[in-house]
């Protein structure tokens, strides 16, 4: 199945990623600098605020600096702590770009891969901080470009930000690309809204409560070297 496509889409946190513990390794070490105790519910917490202001991201409603800020100004008073929003974020944004964790066969998949298929990384996250990580990651030399929305101007999902990739790699038939990402709300609804088919990265066994169509579904990343 997977010999159709010329071109691998990989979005980056929670893909290729492991978002997770990098933003707990970043947290615990913002609470080290601030003297404060450790909740182990922090990271749990911090992403459910954090994923329901990028969904509004996406859906136009608001925008990246503003959630930047807003995220914090929850969290500092969820947990009472000192400092400014502002300051909180970009401190905590300098601990989580140094982070350089990749999920279990991240690495060996994109090496394999590569060999055969043009790769190429696309992400909505914060342009600065995915460029440092993307910088110190293996996988970045795997891969013919990297795409950040915040620079195109334009999120995922919307069809406008894929076909500026499309420019970019010259392709011309969405059919021979194939997305592979975590969220249905971001990387396989844009796949639906541009034409390209999907693969919904799925390692916890989620089930798809929305209208949004995947053309196959892991639950691990190393599931795409069998695909053939």
């Amino acid at each position: 199945m997977l010999k159709q496509f010329e071109t691998i889409l990989f979005d980056a946190d929670r893909t290729l990623f492991d978002t997770g513990a990098m933003e707990t390794k970043a947290l615990r070490q913002l609470m080290e600098e601030l003297h404060l105790p450790f909740d182990p519910e922090m990271p749990r917490v911090y992403y459910e605020i954090n994923e329901d202001l990028w969904r509004r991201i996406e859906t136009g409603e608001l925008t990246r600096p503003f959630v930047r800020v807003e995220r914090f100004r929850k969290m500092k008073e969820l947990y009472r702590l000192p400092g400014t929003p502002e300051e909180l974020n970009r401190r905590y944004l300098e601990l989580f770009q140094v982070c350089n964790l990749l999920l279990p066969g991240a690495e060996e998949v994109c090496r394999i891969l590569s060999k055969t298929k043009r790769l190429a990384i696309i992400t909505n996250g914060s342009a600065s901080v995915q460029k440092t990580r993307f910088a110190i990651s293996a996988v970045t030399a795997y891969c013919s470009g990297v795409y950040v929305s915040e620079d195109v101007g334009i999120p995922k999902p919307q069809k406008g930000f894929f076909d500026a990739v499309m420019r970019d790699m010259n392709i011309t038939d969405p059919k021979k690309i194939l997305i592979v990402g975590d969220s249905l709300t971001s990387d396989i609804k844009g796949g639906n809204n541009a034409g390209i088919p999907t693969c919904w990265y799925n390692p916890n066994g989620e089930e798809n409560n929305t209208d949004v169509v995947c053309d196959f579904e892991i639950t691990d990343l190393r599931q795409l070297l069998t695909m053939d």
